[in-house]
């Protein structure tokens, strides 16, 4: 064997070598909680599909030891969809052949926190996101599961844009927004407050205002934790107060569900009942869905020139997502032989 072949043949044990010690790194998107669904809306007698960008899973229900499990949706044996499998025994039994899915056989964790059923595959805390006041039985609860036809950062976007009508914080004075952003546990939080000044009796335009004739404020919290979870706090000058919590699951390039809890202590009698929720809900929905661009790299390039007064924190939301990927084909594949290898090893 002459110098040259021996220089090649170690070049290439070494190149296999590193090549091998070379380990996947796990996008942040699977290592997030993932809102599956209220419990209140899932018959633990059958299987629940439900999807995470392409990335196709399955949850069913072990009612013996009252635990959730989830899988990829895609039988290991002939790749029939598990949608119409059986429960018996704590199993998922596959329609087509009859393949059994057992705790073993698990894709990732699923837990249930706060009356609603959460996934992730490798998840970076120990509980999803918390709805604040939410076992204060001095509050009341309003569900809502509703479709919005755009992605995760338009609705992170116009969630946290005080400007936007659907907040009806037109009388906010400009430069008035306190912002304040951190990192806890290595997810970046975007917070804002402000008040807004509440009109006397007697002021009946919004126009040319005369900030002297306002009596008092509303209060207004607003948490962005990045890339699922917001809520914002309204408290009125009353002290009533209301919570909104939003976590988002991208169904789609251009498709995101929000799960929104609403917990507030107000009068029965005020606007923030059950009906104007949904009002207010569907209204987000038929904003977003029918306003905003598609995303694309058009989109990316436009987006951001024209800015407004009290919305530089939005800049920070836009800045977060550069980093942010959706859960695409190559990433799902990526996923899948990651946790094959991890299987493997422990196997070992």
């Amino acid at each position: 064997m002459n110098i040259f072949n021996a220089y090649m043949i170690n070049s290439i044990f070494l190149l296999h070598l590193i090549c091998n010690s070379i380990s996947f790194s796990l996008p942040q998107v699977f290592r997030e909680w993932h809102c599956i669904n209220f419990v209140k809306n899932i018959d633990t007698n059958k299987p629940y599909p439900f999807q995470i960008g392409e990335l196709p899973l399955i949850s069913w229900y072990d009612n013996k030891y009252n635990k959730t499990y989830t899988t990829v949706n895609i039988c290991s044996h002939m790749g029939a969809k598990l949608d119409n499998s059986k429960i018996t025994n704590g199993c998922l039994v596959c329609p087509s052949h009859g393949i059994q899915y057992t705790e073993d056989k698990a894709f990732g964790e699923t837990i249930t926190y706060q009356d609603k059923l959460w996934w992730s595959y490798e998840p970076n805390t120990s509980n999803p996101p918390a709805t604040p006041f939410y076992n204060n039985k001095d509050y009341s609860t309003t569900n809502i599961c509703l479709d919005v036809d755009t992605n995760i950062m338009d609705c992170a976007l116009n969630i946290m844009d005080v400007n936007h009508m659907q907040y009806y914080n037109m009388l906010i004075p400009s430069n008035k927004i306190k912002k304040f952003k951190y990192l806890n546990k290595n997810k970046e939080v975007l917070g804002i407050s402000f008040r807004q000044k509440v009109l006397s009796n007697n002021v009946e335009e919004y126009d040319d205002i005369n900030y002297n004739k306002y009596y008092d404020y509303n209060k207004y919290y607003n948490m962005y934790k990045f890339p699922y979870n917001i809520w914002t706090r309204t408290r009125l000058a009353n002290k009533q107060q209301s919570i909104m919590n939003i976590d988002f699951r991208q169904i789609g390039v251009d498709k995101t569900r929000w799960f929104i809890t609403m917990k507030n202590n107000r009068d029965t009698n005020n606007i923030f009942t059950k009906p104007f929720m949904y009002y207010y809900a569907n209204q987000y929905k038929e904003l977003l869905s029918n306003n905003q661009a598609l995303h694309t790299d058009l989109k990316k390039l436009v987006i951001r020139q024209e800015v407004l007064a009290n919305e530089n924190h939005l800049d920070d939301i836009y800045n977060m997502f550069e980093k942010y990927r959706y859960p695409d084909n190559n990433m799902v594949c990526n996923l899948y032989k990651y946790h094959k290898k991890k299987i493997n090893n422990y196997e070992l």
